[in-house]
């Protein structure tokens, strides 16, 4: 399974495997009027294309036969969603396909992230988990990332936790 780095030319595949992907590992634990708010405005052609051409950023995607699979987001410095460590490498997003998950294409995703981070030589990998998403959080640890912190998260109208975990690099 081979890792590409995402362009402009990829934005709506993009922008499809984002919605689709949050709806499946979303939709199903939150109000549906919540997930939908949170997709127009965060996933929305726009919001993508800009997120894609910022310079402390990088994009990559899983495909098999044509269609992406999974994806994963990637920033550092001024990029990052929290102001922790300037020199930290952050994964924005990763998400595989409900039908791909249990392939290892996660893992990939995450062998990726942490060879960005250490090219960048940071000091560490961080990340946020919605703090319901029992899977992904076991997911993490096993891959040896820690909870550090809390901080909140607005899905539609709804206040949310994530904990932000990391992983030494």
């Amino acid at each position: 399974m081979n890792i590409n780095i995402a362009s402009m030319k990829d934005l709506e595949d993009l922008q499809e495997v984002m919605r689709s992907t949050f709806v499946e590992t979303f939709g199903p634990d939150n109000k549906k009027e919540d997930v939908e708010k949170y997709i127009e405005e965060e996933l929305n052609l726009e919001v993508i294309k800009k997120e894609l051409i910022t310079e402390q950023a990088q994009w990559f995607y899983i495909e098999e036969k044509g269609m992406m699979v999974g994806y994963l987001k990637v920033n550092w410095g001024d990029a990052q969603t929290e102001k922790l460590h300037e020199e930290a490498v952050e994964i924005q997003r990763i998400y595989v396909r409900e039908a791909f998950q249990g392939r290892g294409l996660g893992k990939l995703l995450l062998h990726k992230a942490m060879e960005v981070a250490k090219m960048r030589k940071a000091p560490y990998l961080w990340l946020g988990v919605w703090e319901h998403n029992h899977r992904a959080i076991a997911f993490y640890k096993a891959q040896g990332f820690v909870k550090f912190q809390e901080h909140s998260f607005l899905l539609g109208e709804d206040k949310q936790i994530d904990h932000l975990m990391k992983k030494d690099m």
